[in-house]
């Protein structure tokens, strides 16, 4: 008899170490996407997108780069754009850029371990030389602002 209750007792336990293990592998993390414009003086980021997934940062393809004003010109240009201290856009550019010009960017760009918090930022440096003086743009823009879709917290999502 003792036997048997000792089968018993280890069967229930494999079982529950089962489900428990089931439910960390098939519960993963919520998908997030994180959506913003960013504004410079003479620069324009439009439909930026960020998409957090399982510890990872994918930054959308299709976000468009655009100058502002007509009459100005880009000489070079040097972006870089952190999450979580994690650099997840990184990209320059020495070509003339004019009004009519529009960089649409369609780099695949996935960054891992990158932990994103309700207080995480997004840090923003833009550097660009127009009709040549140098400017700078800098911003810092929290997460939680920017959220687009929340798939855990569909509450926090912004109109």
């Amino acid at each position: 008899m003792k036997r048997r209750g000792i089968i018993v007792i280890l069967i229930a336990i494999i079982l529950i170490l089962t489900i428990l293990l089931g439910i960390k592998l098939f519960k993963g993390n919520p998908v997030v996407i994180y959506k913003t414009d960013v504004i410079a003086d003479d620069l324009r980021i439009n439909n930026l997108t960020l998409v957090s997934f399982d510890d990872k940062l994918y930054v959308q393809e299709g976000y468009i780069v655009k100058l502002t004003r007509e009459e100005n010109k880009v000489d070079s240009m040097y972006i870089d754009i952190q999450v979580a201290g994690k650099k997840v856009v990184n990209f320059g550019s020495r070509d003339d850029f004019k009004k009519s010009d529009q960089m649409v960017i369609d780099t695949f760009n996935l960054t891992d371990d990158v932990k994103i918090s309700k207080d995480s930022k997004m840090m923003v440096m833009i550097r660009y030389t127009i009709d040549g003086k140098e400017k700078e743009y800098k911003d810092a823009i929290k997460m939680s602002s920017i959220i687009k879709f929340d798939e855990k917290n569909p509450n926090a999502v912004r109109r």
